[in-house]
């Protein structure tokens, strides 16, 4: 009978899953749909200058702003080791501008939450 019973829950709850894919599928191609959004972001020194010279083309997130495509981020040279400025903070001035041109998300090597994006310069 315990059998029976632990098929039967397994089933409710392929079933519940696969609802809840559903759903989250939905839910993404509702938000994909959004307006593009604008992003300020830290970057550090040598990621910023790579970023510069077309050697780095992508970006590891926590996506904790539902980045997507379309969006553009305003990466914002921040270097911690810089002395406290009361008025800068530990930001160095320079800035750039990057279009996100592909999100990769729920894939094994990132953590979770994390997202992958492939940017081109704008500016």
């Amino acid at each position: 009978m315990e059998l029976v019973e632990l098929k039967t829950v397994r089933n409710i709850l392929k079933v519940d899953i696969a609802f809840t894919v559903i759903l989250i599928t939905g839910f993404q191609r509702i938000t994909n749909n959004k307006k593009n959004m604008n992003h300020e972001l830290k970057t550090w020194p040598p990621y910023y200058q790579a970023i510069i010279d077309g050697k780095k083309r992508f970006e590891i997130r926590k996506n904790d702003r539902c980045f997507s495509v379309g969006d553009v981020l305003r990466l914002r040279e921040y270097d911690p080791a810089k002395e406290l400025d009361p008025i800068t903070e530990k930001y160095t001035g320079r800035y750039c501008y990057v279009r996100v041109d592909y999100v990769l998300s729920d894939f094994l090597a990132l953590e979770e939450d994390y997202i992958a994006m492939s940017i081109t310069l704008i500016n």
